[in-house]
């Protein structure tokens, strides 16, 4: 164990030539023993313990394949060195204990052993006292128990659900989860009193698949429905989107035009239950086949904006008619089985 020269030693003009020699040694025997003072060497394990000359040395087990490190001899190293170690080969396994008792003994990160099982890692060591501390090592794959690397998924592979190595950020999942889907069939509509469609239930008779609808009669008269949600409470409290869901009464012909409007409007605690819904939105939907033999599902309303002031725990009222003075021009009744209703998630759920 080599120390530095006091400060001021050798600017002392009463030095003799051997007090200066040696000086000049003791700083060359300090260098040494710090990390790339001198190359490498090897240490081998003799009942748990090393004895380094050095800053830098590779360790190899006493025998076998595996051993344990417990102690590493302060001789030759001052209190304050650094000490970097690695596993000589990648067929041993060399596993620094943590805590293990004595002088010497190796206090590691996160309080658990580590195993140095490739040429690739290291860890680097520093003297307090009579104990070494961790304070850096080569990093592999992070694992559930231990810090490492780790590669970012992507959405491919988040949606995939099968992966156990790569990292997810929450940009990735709200990506992913910031939309979804309520779907409302008819059956849980109602018919407004004003205007109100007509429900009815029909059975396409060849695999007897029965459907309830709500019929939405062509002319002037707007005929309606309305139903009511309370929305999850991650909603973002903003626009949602919907798909309408339908088909025709027998007689309609391929390439008709049937257009839906939906509107909706939030009732908070001791709101006015009759207050007007906010602006509606209109989606149009060619008939695909003749006389209604084939499920319609439209394309997307534009926005809709939520009239009133939207609030976790609200009643959302939505009202749906047939928008039958725009482009509509089908003169048979529209049937409409359901709406799927997208909306956007930004909040966390908070308990009641």
């Amino acid at each position: 164990m080599s120390i530095l020269p006091a400060s001021g030693y050798l600017e002392n003009a009463t030095r003799t030539h051997a007090e200066m020699k040696q000086a000049f040694e003791d700083q060359r025997d300090f260098i040494a023993e710090r990390l790339g003072g001198e190359a490498t060497s090897k240490l081998t394990i003799v009942a748990g313990s090393v004895t380094p000359t050095g800053g830098l040395h590779s360790i190899e087990v006493q025998t076998g394949a595996t051993d344990d490190l417990d102690t590493i001899v302060t001789t030759n190293l001052d209190d304050g060195s650094t000490l970097m170690v690695y596993a000589d080969n990648d067929a041993e396994d060399i596993v620094l204990k943590h805590e293990s008792g004595g002088a010497g003994q190796l206090h590691m990160i996160n309080n658990l052993d580590y195993t140095l099982n490739s040429i690739e890692l290291f860890v680097l060591f520093v003297r307090i006292g009579t104990d070494w501390y961790e304070t850096i090592r080569g990093l592999r794959q992070a694992t559930a128990t231990e810090k490492g690397f780790i590669e970012l998924a992507t959405n491919a592979e988040l949606l995939a659900m099968v992966d156990t190595s790569r990292a997810v950020t929450a940009d990735a999942i709200g990506d992913l989860a910031q939309y979804s889907e309520i779907y409302i069939d008819a059956a849980s509509m109602i018919p407004c009193t004003t205007n109100g469609a007509y429900p009815e239930t029909n059975e396409y008779v060849t695999n007897d698949i029965d459907m309830d609808y709500l019929a939405f009669d062509t002319g002037a008269t707007k005929e309606r429905a309305q139903f009511k949600l309370v929305m999850p409470s991650t909603w973002n409290h903003g626009t949602v989107k919907a798909k309408m869901i339908w088909s025709s009464d027998t007689g309609s012909t391929a390439g008709d035009t049937v257009e839906f409007g939906l509107k909706a409007g939030a009732l908070s605690n001791d709101d006015t239950i009759d207050a007007a819904l906010g602006t509606p939105q209109v989606v149009s939907d060619t008939l695909l086949a003749n006389n209604g033999t084939d499920l319609q599902i439209s394309s997307a309303t534009p926005a809709i904006l939520i009239g009133g002031t939207p609030a976790l725990g609200d009643l959302i009222v939505f009202e749906v008619y047939r928008n039958t003075d725009g482009t509509d021009d089908m003169t048979e009744d529209a049937w409409l089985f359901g709406i799927l209703i997208q909306i956007k998630h930004s909040n966390a759920i908070a308990a009641w």
